[in-house]
């Protein structure tokens, strides 16, 4: 064996050798971030067990953190609270929402006042009662209430010929292939049905 053969083993050996160096600090390094984020994810849920629990069952919670992460994901039983359900913050949409729906509620209670006194005073007048309903047919209408209904079916109605709707009809298809006469034929002519 010549000497550049015992040198080239030996700088061969001493490579093989770094190279374990070298991945053995890498999984150490890889083990030691895994744990690490471990450690971190048990105390989040640590953190987040005791802002959701009471005081009284805080202890026994705290015990069940020293678990394995394991046995931990196997017993997450959440235990019924003694305190009454937090109260959420509405937004102010919904709130602003509430307030107009109560002033609609109070302006339609108004008006349907005004007409049980206008209908208790025309009733007193007239005793048939006719001239109440027209006036209350006259309210609706002021209202924006519809008062009769019908069917608009056959009847003209102004404006509802404007659409940007383009009525799509559907295409008759034309064959390109196996043609009697050979492809070197015009195709025939596009129809839609």
């Amino acid at each position: 064996m010549s000497d550049r053969d015992r040198q080239r083993d030996r700088d061969r050996d001493r490579d093989r050798e770094r190279d374990r160096d070298r991945n053995r600090e890498r999984r150490r390094d890889r083990d030691i971030r895994d744990r690490e984020r471990d450690r971190e994810r048990d105390r989040e849920r640590t953190r987040s067990k005791r802002s959701r629990t009471p005081e009284r069952t805080r202890s026994r919670h705290t015990r069940s953190s020293t678990r394995s992460p394991d046995r931990e994901r196997r017993h997450r039983h959440r235990t019924p609270s003694a305190e009454p359900p937090r109260k959420r913050h509405r937004h102010e949409s919904e709130e602003r929402e509430k307030d107009r729906q109560k002033a609609v509620s109070d302006f339609v209670d108004e008006i349907a006042k005004e007409q049980q006194q206008k209908k208790g005073n025309i009733d007193n007048e007239n005793e048939n009662g006719v001239a109440g309903e027209e006036d209350e047919m006259e309210m609706m209408k002021n209202l924006g209430i519809p008062v009769g209904f019908d069917s608009t079916k056959g009847k003209h109605v102004p404006g509802a010929d404007v659409s940007g709707v383009r009525a799509v009809t559907k295409r008759q298809p034309r064959q390109y292939m196996n043609r009697r006469g050979g492809f070197n034929r015009p195709l025939p002519a596009e129809r839609n049905r």
